[in-house]
């Protein structure tokens, strides 16, 4: 071990590190890891600051610093998706049942990540989690960004997916007329997924009351409606 610079030190081999760090009793290592979260609080790397608030035993003061970064995360490459999506799964079992709200926004985001990194199958297992969490805690939002996930990102509708009607159709009930926004995307989506079903006035009707719930949302829910 030998000095670095200000207030640094350098160990000879990774090995030695974690010697070193082991050797600590647990409240020693909180109390370092806290102070190097209160170091990066003013502006470092959101994915270090979120890594030491874990560490320090703060889950939920670590998910908006883990949520930022798989935020940016997804706005990059295929790559970059799937990290974010491991960001949102380390979030996720972190927070267990403290916070089972926060524990289902990351299960969503997840299953977004993966979803735009390609991988449908790792996706739905993400989806399905997060409406797990979303009827347990009676979450509609939750489970209508779920419902939404679970149909992909594109339209590709060659036979009726059941699951995916009965699970939009479920998010659409617990919705309710709250939120206009929010009926109108699950509404259209429906209308999308029972294109082919019989009698397709069903269909019909639900996008015409998609595009009158946009039209009480405003322009954002109209072209989503859309």
């Amino acid at each position: 071990m030998r000095p670095g610079g200000a207030g640094e030190v350098e160990f000879p081999h990774a090995l030695v590190r974690d010697a070193v760090y082991e050797s600590l009793s647990v409240s020693r290592r909180r109390r370092l890891h806290q102070r190097a979260a209160g170091a990066l609080a003013a502006g470092g790397p959101v994915e270090e600051l979120a890594h030491h608030l874990l560490q320090a035993g703060e889950p939920l003061a670590a998910v908006p610093q883990l949520e930022r970064a798989a935020e940016r995360a997804m706005a990059m490459a295929a790559y970059e998706q799937q990290r974010a999506s491991a960001l949102t799964r380390r979030s996720a079992r972190r927070v267990g049942r403290q916070r089972r709200r926060h524990r289902g926004r990351l299960l969503a985001g997840a299953g977004e990540a993966l979803l735009h990194a390609g991988d449908r199958d790792g996706a739905n297992i993400r989806f399905a989690q997060a409406s797990d969490v979303a009827r347990r805690i009676r979450d509609a939002p939750l489970l209508a960004r779920s419902a939404l996930g679970r149909c992909g990102l594109g339209v590709e509708i060659v036979n009726i997916d059941a699951e995916r009607v009965a699970l939009l159709a479920e998010a659409l009930d617990a919705a309710g007329e709250g939120d206009p926004a929010l009926t109108s995307a699950l509404r259209a989506r429906l209308a999308v997924e029972l294109y082919y079903a019989q009698p397709r006035s069903r269909s019909e009707d639900l996008s015409a009351q998609a595009v009158q719930a946009a039209q009480r949302a405003g322009s954002r829910a109209r072209s989503r409606a859309r």
